[in-house]
């Protein structure tokens, strides 16, 4: 965040649509930078006179899941598919060229 230690991040996202999810992201992340979003937010507002001195970008879209809905419960209730398993690799932040790569790879 501004005025914390360290570096801010050139790229954030993506960002849960909280008030609070959004704040750190906007805040966190440097000039230049950019912020994105999946999903619709709930209840949050920018404010665009903030939004514009930052000089940060927001980008996103809706996730539109319902049409994936009936296959993925077929896929779960047997058992083809486990929904728990969200994180198969955890890395130091000095690795996230890394996991850039494997999230972009067939392998993610």
């Amino acid at each position: 965040m501004r005025g914390r230690p360290g570096p801010a991040v050139s790229a954030r996202g993506p960002v849960v649509g909280t008030p609070e999810a959004m704040s750190q992201a906007l805040r966190a992340t440097r000039p230049g930078g950019g912020v994105g979003i999946v999903g619709v937010p709930h209840d949050v507002s920018i404010d665009g006179e903030e939004l514009f001195f930052s000089q940060v970008r927001v980008q996103g879209g809706p996730a539109p899941v319902r049409p994936f809905l009936p296959d993925l419960i077929d896929l779960i209730i047997s058992r083809a598919i486990d929904p728990g398993q969200v994180f198969d690799l955890t890395c130091l932040s000095t690795r996230w060229p890394r996991a850039t790569k494997r999230w972009t790879s067939v392998a993610a």
